[in-house]
């Protein structure tokens, strides 16, 4: 464990007390994982040793999580895309014999979104997957094509059964807290923060080559109350058509150099990353001298974070990354478009930064309102106490 850098405790951390009987006592640990820049998978193992009539048994558990903000199930931050977004559960037959899962029962709290376990002969040692995702509060709404990202979740359980042909059957207890990281040195009244989209092309997986062509498309909401509610169902990426918005910006801007002139969320382009080789990027950026103009005392708002891959060839890596900087009042920002590559310049140093692994599955190249997108994650600021968080 002392050798994985994401794992946030030590082993004496996590050493249960002396369990007099097996049926009636238990005890149990939490292991919390550090954020990271590392790419979404990783695999961690932790060792196990117990005594029973005076032998000793040793094993391991091994846990396959994704290092990134959101949810904590079981202590371990896994696969997680904010409160809508979805947890893989593996399971592994770690019977001699080959079973066939017959049905899986899911315990409320929670919604099946893939199920590739049911009717499916798991052969020993093997493994399928279901994969969840926490049903909605009732302080929230679901994510459909509009958004409501009202209220963060604070904390739920669920659980899911495998129900093997065999009459036998394995119990997964889930128990989920929402995570939330500070944005640090925020002015929210004449400051800046950047949302970076950012992917490698072509995919860094092994043996990748330039035909592993990936395109991030990204879809770029606004939540507010007062002079914002217009923009309710108002997008800015790709496909989108100027609604209510500039092609640029909130509430306008007709190009990036434009939106950076009068828009208090103005969107640097569609990056087409198309063949060529190197690091690509899609640029939003806050301005909150525009957003205070646009509305006096604006109290709370919340920038949902989306994307789907407008093409992917050649390659499964789903892996992007999201980096959120502030900027002090003063910043000055240009609009660039190298190579097809449409980013915000500036020279200032960032006056803080966050740097975490995001992914998505969908692949759609109907693009803009047509297209299905992944909500991964929420930048929510309270523009009169100074602060902003990511979850």
């Amino acid at each position: 464990m002392a050798a994985d850098t994401n794992f946030n405790t030590s082993q004496s951390a996590i050493l249960c007390p002396t369990v007099a009987t097996a049926d009636t006592n238990s005890c149990f640990s939490n292991l919390t994982l550090s954020p990271s820049t590392d790419v979404a998978q990783k695999i961690l193992s932790i060792p196990y040793a117990y005594k029973l009539n005076g032998i000793e048994s040793v094993g391991s558990i091994q846990f396959t999580y994704d290092v990134q903000p959101g949810q904590i199930v079981d202590g371990v931050a896994i696969n997680t895309n904010y409160v809508y977004g979805t947890t893989n559960l593996i399971f592994t037959n770690t019977n001699s014999a080959a079973k066939t899962v017959q049905s899986v029962d899911i315990g409320s709290g929670l919604n099946v979104v893939n199920d590739q376990c049911t009717g499916k002969l798991v052969a020993a040692g093997r493994s399928c997957t279901v994969t969840v995702s926490p049903t909605a509060t009732s302080n929230q709404s679901t994510l459909s094509q509009g958004k409501s990202l009202k209220k963060a979740l604070q904390a739920g359980s669920g659980s899911v059964t495998l129900n093997y042909s065999d009459g036998s059957n394995a119990v997964y207890i889930m128990n989920i807290t929402s995570v939330s990281y500070q944005i640090s040195n925020v002015d929210t009244q004449n400051g800046y923060v950047m949302i970076r989209y950012k992917w490698q092309n072509p995919s860094l997986s092994s043996g990748s080559s330039l035909s592993n062509n990936r395109d991030l498309d990204i879809k770029q909401g606004f939540i507010g109350s007062g002079n914002f509610a217009q923009f309710e169902s108002s997008f800015l990426g790709f496909g989108f058509y100027n609604q209510n918005t500039g092609s640029n910006g909130m509430p306008a801007g007709y190009s990036a150099s434009d939106a950076l002139n009068q828009a208090f969320l103005a969107w640097a382009g569609d990056t087409i990353s198309g063949s060529t080789a190197g690091s690509a990027e899609e640029d939003v950026l806050i301005q909150f001298s525009q957003l205070n103009q646009y509305q006096s005392n604006p109290g709370i708002i919340q920038i949902p974070l989306a994307a789907h891959w407008y093409s992917r060839y050649g390659t499964t890596d789903n892996n992007f990354t999201v980096v959120i900087d502030a900027y002090p009042a003063g910043t000055v920002f240009t609009a660039s478009n190298e190579n097809s590559n449409k980013t915000f310049q500036t020279t200032a140093t960032p006056s803080s930064s966050y740097n975490g692994s995001a992914w998505t599955s969908i692949v759609n190249s109907q693009g803009g309102k047509s297209g299905q997108f992944d909500t991964f994650g929420t930048v929510t600021c309270n523009v009169a106490t100074n602060s902003c968080s990511y979850q």
